[in-house]
């Protein structure tokens, strides 16, 4: 079970996200990010939930608790450190 953070970006659901039209065109590079807020999601807004951690769109207004995600767009940096010296 993954343990939610705020500095952490998840994943968008697949494929229960890429239904909605309005977000048929999200580029891959997009991903979710917790506000800080739990309540029950409105029509439109995106929540976070699962032993793996996912962001879904809730369809409808909910009443049950889920974290808030807000959308953000990522760039991946790979990064090379050096361990040790080899001889």
């Amino acid at each position: 079970m993954s343990k939610l953070t705020r500095s952490d970006v998840y994943p968008l659901a697949y494929p229960d996200c890429w239904k909605s039209k309005a977000y048929k065109d999200f580029p891959r590079s997009v991903r979710a990010r917790w506000t800080g807020e739990k309540r029950g999601p409105k029509k439109g807004e995106w929540f976070l939930s699962g032993a793996v951690i996912e962001a879904y769109l809730a369809y409808n207004d909910m009443d049950t608790h889920f974290h808030i995600a807000e959308l953000v767009r990522v760039r991946e940096v790979r990064k090379i450190e050096v361990v040790e010296v080899v001889s």
